[in-house]
């Protein structure tokens, strides 16, 4: 496990989590510690098993995005939680005398939601990204694969509408030869509602809106690869920072001399930008907002 794992913890949290327990707890100070201890703990062997359980062939980059976006999500709902405990009060604590019980309730309703929410996406996150990853294909080959797919399927729709139309004494015959099974053949010659069979109209048309997305997509794509090869990557250098256009990576990534103010940490993070510590930049999938994006966050800085 490297530095950066290393080095998690939750310290900053530290006066959220002594609010936390200030009218729950008559020793806030120590109760703070100790929960900052168990989930710093728990945080840190997150991030050990997702880099332990990370497939060997999978390059650093996306092993550090994905370590990052853990984090970032992990301290989000973990102060969201803390931040809904801070509402909770013991009558022990405060004094029984004029104690809003029915207000506390519910408050204690919103801290447990959080929690759970906290809970559950811990849960599903990490099943999430420490299964075995499925064959790895480029974006590109991946939209080829569908858009064949549904061009297939259209041929399909419209053959057996043919076969159907036409009628005769073979029809589950001629049915068969275009590849369909019993069951389907079945259900595509039982009438609906309407008394319709065969593929409906609808069907078709909205299989050939997704071929033209397909399309454009695949266009995109290429236009992309193109770019990639040719040129690599793109740098402009806006207030004292680098906005990169890294067509081999498809990401925009944004480098900054020093540490940013906190105001653009909170503008980065508010747009899914995310921290990669093996380059030290901030970067996202390359698309057209995001790189909108990135440009209005550096033109936004206060020279």
């Amino acid at each position: 496990m490297d530095k950066n794992t290393l080095d998690v913890n939750l310290d900053h949290f530290r006066e959220l989590a002594r609010t936390a327990y200030s009218f729950t707890s008559f020793d806030p100070d120590k109760r703070a510690e100790n929960t900052l201890k168990e989930y710093g703990e728990e945080l840190r062997n997150d991030l050990k098993e997702i880099r332990d359980k990370y497939p060997a062939s999978v390059q650093r980059d996306p092993l550090d995005e994905t370590l990052s976006r853990y984090r970032q999500k992990y301290e989000s709902l973990f102060s969201s939680w803390l931040g809904s405990h801070s509402r909770l009060a013991s009558s022990a604590v405060t004094g029984p005398a004029n104690f809003p019980v029915a207000r506390q309730q519910k408050y204690r309703s919103w801290e447990e939601s959080k929690y759970k929410e906290f809970r559950d996406w811990r849960d599903r996150a990490l099943k999430a990204i420490t299964r075995r990853p499925k064959e790895h294909i480029s974006e590109l080959e991946e939209a080829k694969r569908k858009l064949a797919d549904r061009e297939e399927l259209q041929r399909l729709m419209v053959s057996v509408n043919k076969v159907i139309r036409k009628g005769g004494a073979n029809v589950n015959g001629q049915l068969k030869e275009l590849g369909m099974s019993e069951e389907a053949i079945h259900e595509i010659l039982t009438p609906d509602w309407a008394n319709r069979t065969g593929y409906k109209s609808f069907e078709l048309t909205n299989n050939n809106a997704e071929i033209r997305r397909l399309r454009s997509r695949v266009a995109m794509l290429e236009a992309k690869a193109i770019l990639a090869k040719q040129d690599g990557e793109k740098i402009e250098d806006i207030n004292g920072v680098k906005l990169i256009h890294n067509y081999l990576e498809d990401r925009v990534q944004v480098k900054f001399e020093g540490r940013p103010d906190q105001e653009t940490l909170s503008k980065l993070n508010d747009r899914k930008f995310h921290w990669t510590p093996s380059k030290k930049i901030w970067q996202r999938k390359l698309t057209n907002n995001a790189i909108r994006d990135a440009e209005n966050i550096v033109r936004g800085i206060k020279r």
